[in-house]
């Protein structure tokens, strides 16, 4: 099968971009996948879906059927906001694309009522994630600026 790797992040300080295509090609390597494309977004918050130039990229990859399936870490690297990546998960899949998660090792399927509900639950939970990783940035921000500390680019 011809799969493409999609990997995000949002800090752009780690080399979790690398290590994810990594992951994923072996992945598919051992699956008997042929990986055809890599798409990436590096320091592009999961919540950001308007400018995310790599999901662009591989939803037009998807929807030109140039690959059969894609393998990313695990399905929170679409998105982190619930609803847009069930509809994008959804895009996918309706284009007749197979979506795997290296991660778990799984197909994700959207045959069944059942199996939206959890890949729905499982969205929901890297929102709240994201949501609850962000309030305690800002804490964490708000108590270092009253310390005096610089808190964002170059004073």
């Amino acid at each position: 099968m011809k799969v493409a790797i999609y990997a995000r992040k949002s800090q752009e300080n780690e080399d979790a971009v690398t290590r994810q295509i990594t992951l994923a090609r072996e992945f598919a390597e051992r699956a008997g996948h042929f990986v055809a494309e890599e798409f990436t977004d590096d320091g592009i918050s999961g919540a950001e879906f308007v400018d995310r130039p790599g999901l662009s990229a591989l939803m037009s990859a998807v929807k030109a059927h140039s690959v059969e399936g894609v393998v990313t870490m695990n399905v929170d690297r679409f998105g982190r906001e619930a609803y847009r990546t069930n509809l994008v998960m959804l895009e996918i899949v309706e284009a007749g694309c197979r979506i795997f998660t290296y991660q778990d090792g799984q197909e994700v399927k959207l045959d069944t009522p059942i199996a939206k509900q959890m890949i729905s639950m499982r969205n929901y939970a890297a929102e709240d994630f994201n949501a609850n990783i962000s309030a305690k940035t800002q804490a964490a921000l708000l108590l270092k600026a009253r310390a005096g500390h610089a808190t964002g680019t170059k004073t």
